[in-house]
């Protein structure tokens, strides 16, 4: 008998050994980006997961030259074992290797299983790169773009400059991402361009020469650090990354979730006429049709975005029964957004992204579309900032 009342306890201590053997191997893999950081990339991990990797790319030149893509790097639980991680774009992205509907970057070509002995996440970098620099049409993901990069290079270049032009517009909006750019006065720039510019050319050895008031202006340019994101990620050690991630869930704890003040910060105006989607800081209740997977018909769901427990959970049309596998993690949430597809568009359609799943919903007015985006947005903006 007290064998068997001891197996549970046992099995509960090598749960929390193996949780914290899982922290430690991510942790280290963390501080490896460092070591081997990829020009033009940053990234970091999500501070509500230790299994999300938020990062975004820069492109330099050639045909993807100047866009910013933000992307995700899932990790498996299971890690280093042999699933591999999987990367998504949260940034609208033209690209014969990139899935048009859920932003994910093919990656069975370079990986068809992940070996925990030669392969490392910093690796996935260096493919993210790869990928913008050397255009690979070969079993594409969106075959109109492995067309037009084959048989009409003008076009191919115009759809992508297309992309790069919406991809620095969409680097200021809220996404599911936790790098966060704000825009600077011309004159605060300048003078960060300026004090950076002259430590680039100097021997790099002494820090940046700031003063506190200029430090504020140049941390805005990093998502990393007021140094140079290769210096930054050198600095990245497992017990400080480990101090940040239990800092910032002690804070989710004590900060409130002020959906209703954001919306109508945002959106004051659909918030003023809304009549469709129940509103208050504890989330929001509405009607919306979702896409049925197997049968492909849309079925009419009572759906309800809870800020208590980040979650989406989706209920019959009587509001009473929920629906066999309707509740979302807003964590497990890739991205959030509206398609560009103009029959979706005009159907006031949205997309919700997991790794498992891509969930497709009908608002029945443009305006309960956006107010519903706009708060799984914020919810996830609120989540990993």
């Amino acid at each position: 008998a007290a064998a068997v009342a001891a197996a549970p306890a046992g099995e509960k201590l090598h749960h929390g050994f193996w949780a914290v053997q899982q922290e430690h191997i991510l942790l280290s893999e963390m501080k490896m980006v460092g070591s081997h950081a990829v020009p033009g990339i940053f990234v970091r991990g999500s501070l509500s997961s230790l299994y999300a990797w938020d990062g975004v790319i820069f492109v330099r030149e050639g045909f993807y030259a100047e866009g910013v893509f933000k992307f995700r790097i899932l990790i498996p639980p299971t890690y280093p074992d042999t699933e591999k991680p999987r990367i998504f774009f949260q940034s609208s992205v033209f690209h014969p290797r990139i899935d048009t509907m859920t932003g994910e970057l093919d990656t069975c070509k370079y990986y068809k299983q992940w070996n925990p002995k030669n392969d490392r996440l910093w690796h996935l970098l260096k493919l993210v790169k790869r990928t913008f620099y050397k255009i690979d049409c070969t079993n594409p993901q969106n075959e109109r773009a492995a067309m037009l990069h084959t048989q009409d290079i003008d076009a191919f270049q115009a759809e992508v400059r297309v992309c790069v032009e919406r991809s620095k517009n969409d680097a200021f909006s809220q996404t599911s991402n936790s790098i966060r750019f704000h825009k600077m006065p011309t004159r605060d720039f300048e003078v960060c361009k300026d004090l950076i510019m002259k430590w680039n050319d100097s021997d790099r050895t002494s820090p940046l020469p700031l003063t506190s008031s200029k430090e504020s202006l140049v941390s805005k340019l990093s998502p990393l650090s007021p140094l140079s994101s290769r210096r930054a990620a050198k600095e990245i050690t497992v017990r400080n990354v480990a101090k940040q991630l239990a800092a910032s869930r002690t804070m989710k704890k004590k900060e409130k979730m002020e959906l209703l003040a954001h919306l109508k910060k945002a959106l004051p105006d659909l918030v003023e006429n809304n009549v469709e989607v129940e509103l208050s800081n504890a989330g929001c209740k509405g009607n919306l049709s979702a896409l049925c997977t197997e049968s492909r018909n849309w079925i009419n769901r009572w759906v309800v975005l809870n800020t208590a427990d980040y979650s989406i959970r989706l209920y019959d049309e009587d509001k009473k029964l929920p629906v066999d596998g309707g509740k979302i993690n807003v964590s497990d949430i890739c991205n959030a957004f509206m398609p560009q597809q103009q029959e979706m568009v005009a159907n006031n359609t949205f997309l919700v992204v997991t790794a498992d799943q891509v969930l497709q919903f009908r608002a029945r007015s443009k305006a309960a579309m956006l107010l519903w985006l706009e708060s799984i947005l914020h919810l996830l903006s609120h989540l990993h900032s």
